[in-house]
This record gives C-alpha cells, sequence and structure tokens, in this order.
C-alpha cells in the first residue's frame, strides 16, 4: 500500500470540489460530527473499491492491446508481447489516480487574534460567509466538506460514487439532507502546495485558516504576473514560518464567492497571528498584498475528518 503523491507536472493537476453547508439548529453539533465523518468514510470505501476496479480494467485493456499489436506484426515471441505490454504500462504511469485523493471536514470555529491585520481579517470572514447566505451563529453552525480528486475527469467519477454508488437521499448522505440548511459550492484548481505539515498529514485538532481573495481589474494587474507573485509571496512566508500554505483557484465559473482561496494548515491557535504578521510583512508587490489583507476575508476551522486513500498501482 502507498499514498499517491502530487501531481508531477506531466499528469491532470488536483482539483479541489467544496461544499460550504450550515447546521440546523435541531441537531447537535456532535450528531452533525458523525453524520459527516460517517459520509466520509463510507465514500473512502467505495472510492477505493471503484480505484481498484479501474485498475483491473486497466490491466486487462493493456493485455488485450499486447496482444493485438503482436498480432498485427506478426510475431508470437512472447518476449516481445512482454515488452509492448511494458511500453503500455509505462505510458500510463501519468494517469489521474481515479475516484478521491483525499477529503477533510472541517468546522468553524471563534478565534481571537492579537494582530490587527488578523481581526480585520477575521471581521470580513463572518460578513463573507454571511454574504453566501449563511446566517445565525455563524461560528459554531458552518462546515466545509472538501473532496480532493486529480484531473477534470474524476468529478464525474466522484460525481458517480456520491449519486450513484452511496445514494443521494438513502444512507449518511439521505441523513445530511435533513440536518443542513443553507450551502455553498465550488470547484479549484490547485496552483500550489508548499511542504510543511502537508495535506496529507492533517488530522483532528488541527486548525485551517481559509483566506478568500480575488485578482483586482485587469488594468490594475494581468493573471499571470498576479499569481506569480502570489507563489513568491507564499515562498518566503513559508520559508520564515514553517507553515503549510495551498493555493487554490476557482475553475471558470464553478460555483460563487472569491476566485482564489489560500489554505493555511497549523495546530496551535497562536499560529495565526504569526502567519497574518509574515504576510503583512513581506516585500511582496502591494497590489498581490493588498489583495490578501484589505480586500480579503478570513475563515478558521478545525479539523474534524481527514484522510488520505491509500491505493495501489
Amino acid at each position: 500500500m502507498k499514498t499517491r503523491g502530487e501531481s508531477s507536472g506531466r499528469s491532470p493537476g488536483l482539483i479541489a470540489y467544496c461544499a460550504l453547508h450550515q447546521r440546523i439548529s435541531s441537531v447537535t453539533p456532535s450528531d452533525y460530527r458523525n453524520t459527516m465523518r460517517s459520509f466520509h468514510e463510507h465514500l473512502h470505501v467505495e472510492s477505493r473499491r471503484f480505484h481498484t476496479f479501474a485498475l483491473q480494467q486497466r490491466d486487462n485493456l493493456d493485455r488485450t492491446l499486447a496482444r493485438s499489436i503482436s498480432a498485427l506484426v506478426g510475431t508470437t515471441d512472447p518476449r516481445i508481447e512482454k515488452n509492448i505490454l511494458n511500453a503500455l504500462v509505462r505510458s500510463r504511469q501519468e494517469s489521474p489516480v481515479s475516484g478521491l485523493m483525499r477529503s477533510t471536514e472541517t468546522e468553524v470555529i471563534e478565534i481571537a487574534p492579537r494582530d490587527p491585520f488578523a481581526r480585520k481579517l477575521c471581521r470580513k470572514g463572518e460578513e463573507y460567509l454571511q454574504d453566501l447566505g449563511f446566517s445565525g451563529t455563524l461560528p459554531s453552525s458552518v462546515y466545509e466538506s472538501s473532496f480532493v480528486i486529480q484531473g477534470s475527469e474524476n468529478l464525474d467519477n466522484l460525481e458517480i460514487l456520491v449519486r450513484d454508488v452511496l445514494g443521494i437521499y438513502g444512507g449518511t448522505h439521505g441523513k445530511h439532507l435533513k440536518e443542513f440548511g443553507q450551502y455553498s459550492y465550488a470547484v479549484y484548481n490547485l496552483l500550489r502546495e508548499g511542504t510543511g505539515t502537508a495535506a496529507e498529514q492533517l488530522s483532528n485538532g488541527f486548525h485551517e485558516s481559509s483566506l478568500y481573495f480575488s485578482k483586482p481589474d485587469p488594468d490594475v494587474i494581468k493573471y499571470a504576473p498576479f499569481r506569480k507573485q502570489l507563489v513568491e509571496m507564499l515562498s518566503a512566508v513559508e520559508r520564515s514560518i514553517g507553515l503549510s500554505t495551498s493555493l487554490w483557484q476557482r475553475k471558470l465559473g464553478l460555483g460563487v464567492g472569491a476566485e482564489f482561496i489560500l489554505r493555511i494548515n497549523f495546530r496551535e491557535r497562536e499560529r495565526l497571528d504569526e502567519v497574518v504578521s509574515a504576510l503583512a510583512g513581506t516585500d511582496a508587490n502591494p497590489v498581490v498584498r493588498s489583495a490578501l489583507l484589505d480586500r480579503g476575508s478570513m475563515v478558521t476551522r478545525q479539523v474534524s475528518f481527514a484522510q488520505s486513500v491509500a491505493i495501489d498501482g
């Protein structure tokens, strides 16, 4: 058993399907947490079965192709057929993993940072959730489910797993439908994932601060320099504080809210001040820094479930 790493650059990149959802008041936090944990666990089990089946189908196809090619060239030498098969296997090494790569469940928490920039960002984070339609006692009732897949083909596979295998109205998904009210969905491409506390190492008790922001108007800065300078800024911050960040951009037209998410993982709540202070202290392009710290919105959540899918092949 091994855990498949991130894309090497030749294979399809990582995509996150993210759902913000709000627990209804008649459901207790512990019951809601149990529902979501059960949903994630069942999805991981079915995703592994799906992946195993896809590998079997791929292996059968490779063997059939190897036999067909051998027949076309008019040879019965088993060594040649084996060489053809090995070549086919190597050609598929960069194929995307079928099904789920990893998933997390987090719940919004109240946090009282000391850093003035952090306090402002957290206030705007609550306003951001309100703008998305969430209301009431926000910090204790809003959750995020995140499902990371490799390549857009797996958006279809994820839908099949949830809709047809687990079932929309039955099991834990059907139970979840009865336990939440407001929701918001979006799909994001991974632009950069740094070192430090890797997403695969997240566990219960970790915190994740999501900084939502958008690129300024194109007459101020274009996408290419904006993303480039964002990556340089994050690299400098990671070197200074030793925490992991990941940068995501919403897929074109797929979802609502801010276009970018900067996700920061840490264990101690106090480190949020350190992160925001480091962002504010970089010598990055003022336009880029302002997009994050002046116009951004931060939501901090606690991880209640995090798991990567261990796969073969």
